[in-house]
């Protein structure tokens, strides 16, 4: 019989649950033999019944034995949202994030990956920022972006990660969420990045908002970032001017942004002031806006296999 174990964090506190393929009884006794007083007993009969008690008895011990093999969780923390109270459950699940490793007893790393897997609800983190880079090789998952959504509504990033150059994009994978993001006059989108590596997958990313004057971002690098989104939706919802779904601004022939098989609902900039670049790579993806790189400022987007939102075909570029 197998078991694992998950940690799941609620509004009540944690829980172990130890799981297996099948509940856990313990053994009952069946005694073959019977015995009345003033009868004399057949020593067979009597070591029949003792055997059966000694086959219940070991039988116990190797379920007790296994259960107790089980020290704790092995790699995944479960996040429970609170009752019709957003602003909780985002709470529980900013300490869930901080707190995995030492609620785990395990630090996690590239041979011994963790997960913070949310259970459906709306989580509002009420202007605190997950941040990715405070736990490599820690993964995000939720139950699908129409049944977990994280939302940020005071101008401040969902999800951030401020990294050290890092290339490989498997450091953090975050899937199967919503992002709402209401942008406001600033600097700031859904999801900030710099110098740091990460992939998004099935994740879709709503900006909204009353910005007039700062583009509404649903992914900004600032840095030296290798990221990957695939199967992503993105939706900067304002005016053609302002909406920008991907907002590339790492150094001049610096690193890259791949998109696979998603959606963007806004321009794909690769290029803000002078000496910025990096690259946007899109493949087989649908876009709402086609915008040409400024080739002197170092940024560079290449689309193979593109279409408009229209459905009309994209040469490659």
């Amino acid at each position: 019989m197998r078991l694992s174990a998950i940690v799941t964090v609620t509004a009540l506190g944690v829980t172990l649950l130890v799981l297996s393929g099948g509940l856990v009884h313990a053994s009952g006794v069946t005694l073959p033999n019977t015995f009345a007083n003033d009868t004399a007993a057949d020593a067979n009969q009597v070591n029949a019944n003792f055997s059966a008690i000694k086959s219940a008895v070991d039988d116990n011990d190797l379920r007790i034995g296994t259960l107790e093999s089980v020290k704790g969780p092995v790699r995944t923390v479960l996040v429970s949202p609170a009752i019709d109270n957003p602003a909780k459950s985002g709470a529980i699940l900013i300490k869930a994030w901080t707190d995995i490793e030492s609620t785990l007893g395990k630090p996690c790393d590239a041979n011994n990956r963790c997960r913070l897997q949310i259970e459906p609800g709306l989580y509002d983190l009420s202007g605190t920022p997950l941040a990715l880079n405070q736990h490599p090789y820690v993964d995000l998952a939720g139950a699908g972006p129409e049944a977990t959504v994280l939302i940020n509504n005071s101008g401040t990033a969902v999800l951030t990660s401020t990294g050290k150059g890092e290339s490989d994009p498997g450091i953090n994978v975050v899937s199967d969420l919503g992002i709402e993001f209401l942008h406001t006059e600033g600097t700031n989108a859904a999801i900030m990045a710099n110098a740091t590596a990460f992939t998004l997958r099935n994740v879709a990313v709503t900006v909204t908002g009353p910005g007039t004057k700062t583009p509404m971002v649903g992914v900004w690098n600032t840095g030296a970032s290798t990221l990957r989104l695939y199967a992503v939706r993105i939706a900067s919802v304002y005016s053609t001017t302002l909406d920008v779904a991907i907002r590339q601004e790492a150094p001049a022939g610096g690193p890259t942004i791949d998109v696979f098989a998603s959606s963007l609902s806004g321009y794909a900039v690769t290029h803000l002031t002078d000496l910025k670049g990096g690259t946007v790579r899109i493949a087989t993806s649908m876009l709402s806006y086609v915008e040409a790189p400024d080739i002197t400022s170092g940024g560079r987007s290449h689309l193979v296999h593109c279409f408009l939102d229209t459905f009309a075909p994209i040469t490659n570029q």
